[in-house]
This record gives structure tokens, sequence and C-alpha cells, in this order.
């Protein structure tokens, strides 16, 4: 019992002995959305309905300007981070297939609303200029796509909202000016908030520190969104690519 509880003590001195440092960090990124989505009738089912290109079917798919923003705590043990980004995009297309209760052929006007944040926490082990860190993380996904007849009769909307908790694994590169990070999650949902499917979230980063305050980073962000759910009376289905690059700076201290 004695000895028990003086490793946990010892634990707790060291991790209060580790000093913080927190990292953040700002840009501008250029993202854009590819895939399939399909939506059902209103008290139909997914049999029978069609997947339509979100580029074709909607005019959607253009890279558009985004902020991106990221927070490292560093704790030696464990790295905790947080990072997010939104955007909005319209344009217009023609149905290739009906389209909830908008039929196959209807010229469109569509909006497209997605947003992100990504929390992590990963326990790092260091191997002398690497470390590698398995975690866990969670995404909250905003997705927004309404999309209406340009006559102005009638309108469909797919609104998915979920937070998708996923295994995590990051991995640093530190070789003094330059820095490399790899962060990666994936997981398959059984059923969040009424939708189902697989999901993966990746991303990585150079930086350059002009100073022990000061860097820049450039990146790279890809996510999957493929998933089955339910909106009020209605069933849809996505199969989505949300990626682009990012650049931007930050501090440190």
């Amino acid at each position: 019992m004695r000895a028990t509880t003086f490793a946990l003590t010892a634990v707790l001195l060291g991790a209060g002995c580790t000093q913080l440092q927190t990292t953040v960090a700002a840009g501008y990124a250029q993202l854009a959305i590819d895939g399939n989505v399909a939506l059902s009738a209103s008290g139909g089912s997914l049999s029978g309905t069609t997947s339509q290109d979100i580029d074709a079917s909607f005019g959607l798919g253009d890279a558009v300007g985004s902020p991106y923003v990221n927070v490292d705590l560093d704790f030696g043990v464990p790295v905790i981070s947080v990072s997010g980004f939104t955007f909005e995009e319209r344009g217009t297309g023609t149905l290739s297939a009906q389209f909830g209760n908008l039929t196959a052929g209807t010229n469109v006007e569509s909006k497209l609303r997605f947003s992100n944040v990504k929390a992590a926490i990963a326990f790092q082990v260091d191997l002398g200029p690497v470390a590698i860190g398995p975690g866990v993380a969670i995404d909250v996904v905003d997705l927004d796509l309404t999309v209406r007849d340009t006559a102005g009769f009638s309108t469909e909307d797919i609104q998915v909202q979920a937070p998708v908790p996923m295994a995590y694994l990051r991995g640093d590169v530190d070789l003094g000016a330059l820095k490399g990070v790899a962060e990666l999650g994936y997981i398959q949902v059984p059923t969040v908030n009424d939708v189902e499917g697989t999901f993966w979230d990746a991303e990585v980063r150079a930086e350059l520190r002009l100073s022990p305050v000061l860097h820049l980073f450039a990146g790279y962000r890809m996510l999957h969104v493929d998933g089955e759910g339910t909106v009020d009376d209605q069933s849809f289905a996505t199969d989505l690519d949300v990626g682009g690059w990012m650049i931007g700076g930050g501090v440190r201290f």
C-alpha cells in the first residue's frame, strides 16, 4: 500500500514539474468538397435513391477560403490539441436524379456550410527527434446543405451535427529550426445522432521556427465522411471528402 502511494505521488509530482508549452497558430486555408450525396423523399428510404455528384448536380466543389486555427498544449505527456475551420459555398446545377422531393432535371441553387472542430489528446513517447503518440480525438462535424429549385417553390435541406470520437495517432519530428507534425484519426461509427458510417481525418504540417517564440507553417488537411442517417422523416447518404492546403503563423510561450 505504501509503495503504491509513493509511486502515485511520484507520478503526480513529475507531471506537476513538467513545464507547459502553449502554441497558438492561425492562418488561411483553401478548402474544397468532393463526392456524392443522396436524399430520399419524405417518409421514404434510401432504397432506389441515387447518389448525385456534388459538383455536377449542385454546382459545388470549388476551392474556397477559410480561417484556420490550432492550439497545442504540450505537457510533455500528454499533448492536447484543438483545431478548427469553417467555410461556405454557393452554386447552381441541374439534378441528375431525384433529391428529396425535387425531381430529376430540376435546376437548383445550392448553399453549403461545413464546419469542423477537432480536439485530441496524445500520450507521446520520445524517440530522439521523433515522438509518437497514440491517443483519442473527437471531431465535431457540422454540415448544412440547402438545395432550392430556381423557381423558389421547393427547398430540401440536409443538416448534420455530430460529435465523432476517433482512435488517434500523432507523430512529431523536431529538427530544431524545422518541425513536422502528422495527425490521423479514424473510426467506423455504429450510430451517433442517427448517423452511421466511416470517418477519418488526416493532417500534416511543416513549421519553420523564426525564433523561440515565432514560427510559420504550411500544411494539408483531409476529412472523409462516408455515412448514412435520417433528418426529420428523410434518409440521407454522404460520401464526401473535404480537404485542402493551409498556411499561417503562430506564437509559442
